[in-house]
């Protein structure tokens, strides 16, 4: 599949439970792109045959320039399906070994974002950029939390209990989540560490990567990211976007209560 700005997308595998595609970058020259495999997992709303669209691809290969590895789980078992973490680690050891390729950088929405946060516990990763994730779907841990219901309740084992529970300290995190009321009970599972960067987007809800888009900020705060350049990530995020950014487990639950207590004075 060849797109626009030279951008060539062709699948890799496509099984019942998993399926990935490749855009392998254009520049061979520039070493902070030609040595790193930047993987995308896709979130529950990607229709499970498709291909990823124009935008995205652009913006993680930066036109075309850098190798992308698109994963999706189609089942929507946020990693729970028996051998899909090993298949999606053997992929991603495949390609890196094929192209040459040294660092290995994550990012994903939602359920994509859930799979960035653990698989860098099976395979080294540098950097991780997760909108939204999902800490957890497991219904004895988020009881009053009914989303994405229609996928969560087709699991009959789960391998991955908590993301939480599997984030490696080799690898650095940015994690970005709307300010929403109906997101704490995600952003509370993930604690600020000096390898955590914690984002709170205001007015945003589960929609942190397409409010960021709508904003014009995407493509700067993927490619900061991808770079691995803490500074810049928080400085746009702060400045350009407003969010806070939260650097204890005190300064984010003072920022749950407060956005619980506005919460319950418009409700009142």
């Amino acid at each position: 599949m060849t797109m626009r700005s030279d951008i060539t997308i062709r699948q890799l595998r496509n099984t019942y439970r998993f399926r990935a595609w490749i855009c392998e970058g254009r520049n061979e020259e520039d070493p902070g792109i030609a040595d790193t495999l930047v993987v995308v997992f896709s979130g529950i709303g990607a229709k499970e045959s498709d291909c990823p669209g124009y935008e995205f691809p652009r913006l993680a290969t930066q036109d075309g320039q850098r190798h992308v590895l698109f994963i999706a789980d189609p089942l929507r078992t946020w990693l729970n399906e028996p051998g899909l973490i090993e298949d999606i680690v053997a992929l991603i050891e495949e390609t890196k070994a094929r192209l040459g390729l040294t660092r290995v950088v994550m990012m994903g929405h939602s359920m994509g974002g859930f799979m960035a946060s653990v698989l860098p516990s099976f395979t080294p990763v540098e950097a991780c950029l997760c909108f939204s994730p999902q800490g957890t779907v497991h219904p004895d841990l988020i009881p009053g939390d009914m989303r994405w219901w229609e996928h969560r309740e087709k699991i009959t084992e789960y391998r991955i209990r908590d993301a939480t529970d599997y984030l490696s300290p080799a690898t650095h995190y940015y994690v970005i989540f709307g300010r929403a009321q109906k997101e704490a009970n995600q952003i509370e599972r993930f604690v600020p560490a000096e390898n955590l960067h914690l984002f709170l987007l205001p007015d945003t809800s589960h929609d942190s990567a397409a409010k960021i888009k709508a904003s014009g900020q995407l493509a700067r705060l993927i490619r900061f990211a991808i770079q691995h350049r803490p500074r810049m990530v928080r400085e746009l995020m702060q400045q350009r976007l407003g969010a806070l950014h939260l650097t204890s487990a005190e300064e984010r639950d003072a920022a749950l209560m407060d956005e619980a207590d506005q919460a319950s004075q418009v409700a009142s």
